[in-house]
């Protein structure tokens, strides 16, 4: 965490951080695509499976990531609006 950003920077942080996840999803989209093609076809018959698997569990990392980055930039956002504090303020 750093110390000492202003609301307006950390909100920025969490915002960037939004959209990486998605072109990490793109990618983990990409493999499964990949898995899905004859490309693979004399692999192991666990591999696809287990490269869908993984691509499972990785895609519900990024969906809770995404929700925890969107809902702390909705609470600065929501004390902006409020007036509770202020883009400048300091944050710890």
């Amino acid at each position: 965490m750093s110390y000492g950003e202003t609301c307006f920077a950390r909100l920025r942080k969490y915002e960037r951080r939004e959209q990486l996840t998605i072109w990490v999803a793109a990618g983990l989209g990409s493999l499964v695509a990949f898995a899905a093609t004859d490309v693979i076809k004399e692999a192991p018959r666990i591999f696809p499976r287990l490269v869908l698997t993984i691509a499972a569990l990785g895609g519900l990392c990024l969906a809770f990531s995404r929700v925890q980055f969107e809902w702390n930039a909705t609470i600065i956002r929501r004390q902006i609006d409020e007036g509770t504090i202020e883009k400048t303020t300091l944050l710890p």
